[in-house]
């Protein structure tokens, strides 16, 4: 037998604690979260003039496969809602009791022909035993819109009193398949005793769900948003993470949860390509309803001269030699037409697919890796005999990306990939297709710098490359390449 000091001291032990506390360090606290009163302020900055606008609270769970989806109905301490519509089959002495307990519709056989009719609007059904079998007639108006009494839900009971009292001011709420419950907890209005007690109410309820699931710690994050506010995480609910062990770069911390190349263009960069992009020759004229009072003079003053009127001929929509489509003609410059990013296509042909199309998994797996959405496959449109290819056989995968997912893109791309990228000199500064649109090749070292494929690289059969669409809002490649370099987008000198 080996004692416990010789155990201590050998290698394989020393070895397996430095392991441990080497994971240990890699839990860090998450640097976004907030304090609940500055969460609560953040919001209230955001959405003032606006208190009936709602708070919503984001909750992550832990579940496991066999957790059934989470949901509930409790009753807040401040509600946020309008007294609900009860509506009561029971008959006897169980309708006088709904009736006493402010139920709104109360009724058996009748009540039914009226919901079938639609003649009867309501938030909530209740149901007594004896009257559950009828019920079920109308279980198709019911089922869709979530109000078909069941023992499950507590709503076919023979305490009816009690339930319809407690349905007047329940809230209820169901989170989503992975575990996330989104609800609306408070108003913009109200005080911040009043939105911690809400949320306080909701977590107990959630607790009480995870003890009857066998699932500790089951809340691990909560994020607080609003109607036009960003996202908050809560610190004294948010839990350790661990850090990100695939990448050898810190992940920026954001502000409050908000896209940071987003904001970046809303709040800075939107408004030097305003100044940037300016044409005073070609400066749409004043939206103001109140115009200055010299041009309202001078154009009251003018004699107003009729003009012939004058018959067009119509002489059919003029094209292009060439058939090539005609440009779209520039507007005139003002707060509307500020380039702005549309969308970004990731698009990649590979060859070997003409001899099996199992080759086409591995750029199909990396793009939906990198972007977070799933490719779709390209097909040819034509056939071209020397290639061996014939029409509709798949060629490549192209991904579209917009709103979030396009940004998130966009910042990885320029934080992450292209510094790393060797004997890359940068973007052309003659780059683009004439209408602000500008496409980038990347070999297919690229795509292994990629966080999300640098990790876990033998995953991948093969490297391809690919190309990357930037499609702009701009009418000339010049602004299209000046968006691009307000987000970073290196270029090479002449």
């Amino acid at each position: 037998m080996f004692s416990r000091a010789a155990l201590t001291t050998s290698p394989c032990f020393r070895q397996v604690r430095r392991y441990a506390s080497k994971k240990k360090s890699a839990i860090k606290h998450n640097p976004d979260a907030v304090e609940l009163s500055e969460a609560v302020r953040i919001l209230k900055a955001f959405e003032v003039g606006n208190p009936n606008h709602q708070i919503e609270a984001h909750v992550q769970c832990k579940i496991e496969k066999s957790t059934p989806l989470i949901r509930g109905s409790i009753v807040l301490p401040k509600s946020i809602k309008q007294e609900a519509t009860i509506l009561v089959f029971a008959t006897g002495k169980k309708a006088e009791e709904a009736k006493a307990a402010g139920a709104h519709f109360v009724g058996g056989e009748e009540l039914i022909e009226k919901v079938q009719a639609g003649e009867i609007k309501f938030d909530k059904c209740i149901a007594t035993p004896q009257m559950f079998p009828a019920v079920t007639k109308i279980a198709r108006i019911l089922g869709p819109k979530g109000l078909m009494p069941t023992v499950k839900k507590g709503t076919v009971t023979d305490d009816i009193a009690t339930t319809v009292t407690t349905s007047k001011g329940s809230f209820d709420f169901k989170g989503d398949k992975h575990g996330v419950l989104h609800t609306g907890i408070a108003k913009v209005g109200f005080k911040e005793e009043e939105i911690e007690a809400n949320l306080r109410a909701v977590l107990e309820e959630l607790k009480v769900f995870g003890k009857a699931n066998n699932l500790k710690a089951f809340v691990r994050n909560i994020a607080l948003s609003s109607t036009r506010g960003p996202g908050n995480v809560c610190r004294q609910y948010s839990q350790r993470v661990l850090a990100r062990s695939f990448s050898s770069t810190t992940v920026p911390a954001s502000s409050h949860g908000l896209l940071r190349l987003k904001e970046y263009y809303d709040t800075t960069l939107s408004e030097d390509l305003m100044v940037l992009t300016y044409d005073h020759t070609r400066a749409a004229p004043p939206k103001s309803r109140y115009p200055d009072l010299e041009v309202q003079l001078k154009q009251a003053l003018e004699p107003t001269v009729e003009e012939p009127k004058v018959e067009k001929v119509d002489t059919g929509v003029r094209t292009r030699k060439g058939g090539k489509p005609v440009k779209p003609i520039q507007p005139l410059k003002s707060v509307d037409t500020i380039p702005n990013l549309d969308k970004i296509v990731l698009h990649s042909m590979v060859k070997d697919s003409i001899h099996s199309k199992s080759n086409l998994l591995s750029a199909f797996m990396a793009f939906q890796s990198i972007t977070g959405c799933r490719p779709e496959v390209v097909y040819a449109r034509n056939s071209v005999a020397n290639w061996k290819l014939r029409e509709g056989m798949p060629v490549g995968v192209k991904v579209t990306l917009r709103g979030e997912e396009m940004y998130l893109f966009m910042d990885k791309l320029v934080e992450i990939v292209l510094p790393r990228l060797k004997e890359w000199p940068g973007l052309s500064m003659t780059a683009g297709d004439g209408n602000g649109n500008i496409a980038l090749g990347f070999p297919p070292s690229a795509l292994a710098l990629f966080p999300e494929v640098e990790g876990s690289f033998d995953l991948y059969p093969k490297m391809t490359g690919f190309d990357v669409i930037f499609n702009t809002t701009a009418y000339t490649n010049t602004d299209g390449r000046l968006l691009l370099s307000g987000f970073s987008v290196p270029f090479k000198s002449n």
